[in-house]
């Protein structure tokens, strides 16, 4: 098991172009009906950033004019902490509001292939963070904070949203999977 959660590092200049960016009018965002399956109605809204990949061996194909802007932050925390990145499989930021439902559906992001995950928490709560389990996908072995600007890196295991409990609540997330 391999976890790393630490304060990412953001120049005064990308916070302001995230704060002033992503909860704007004039930011695109795309409504999905279901996050994970095409059945579990935990509807939320996305931004890909890089189109999904499903094959280990072809990197995810750039769809977004902010795509730069997050792997470069990406990139830098990874460097920051000695992570190796040979391949983007998708990129993507989510926005999570209150659906009723307390988290999202324990989902590998790439069942097919090893891959990693990294979150970066662009809206701060505590408690809407991200739960990672074990293999048998029933054992939590590490339960993310959902503060702002802090990132976790994890390998490729099943893990679950903690979704917004009150209307009103947002969770905000920039998501990379890699190798």
């Amino acid at each position: 098991m391999n976890i790393i959660e630490k304060k990412a590092y953001l120049t005064s200049e990308e916070k302001n172009s995230i704060e002033t960016g992503l909860l704007s009018g004039i930011f695109p965002w795309y409504f999905s009906p279901n996050m994970i399956t095409d059945t579990d109605k935990d509807f939320f809204f996305f931004h890909n950033l890089y189109l999904r990949s499903e094959n280990p061996n072809v990197e995810a194909k750039e769809n977004s004019d902010h795509a730069r802007f997050f792997r470069q932050i990406f990139e830098r925390f990874c460097k920051d902490n000695d992570i190796k990145v040979n391949i983007i499989y998708r990129a993507s930021i989510n926005l999570s509001i209150f659906n009723g439902k307390k988290e999202s559906a324990i989902h590998l992001d790439h069942p097919k292939f090893v891959h990693r995950n990294f979150i970066l928490y662009l809206t701060d709560n505590k408690k809407l963070g991200t739960k990672i389990y074990d293999e048998d996908c029933k054992t939590v072995i590490h339960v993310s904070k959902g503060i702002k600007y802090n990132a976790v890196v994890f390998d490729g295991y099943s893990h679950s949203g903690i979704l917004p409990n009150k209307p009103g609540q947002l969770r905000l997330v920039c998501v990379f999977t890699f190798n």
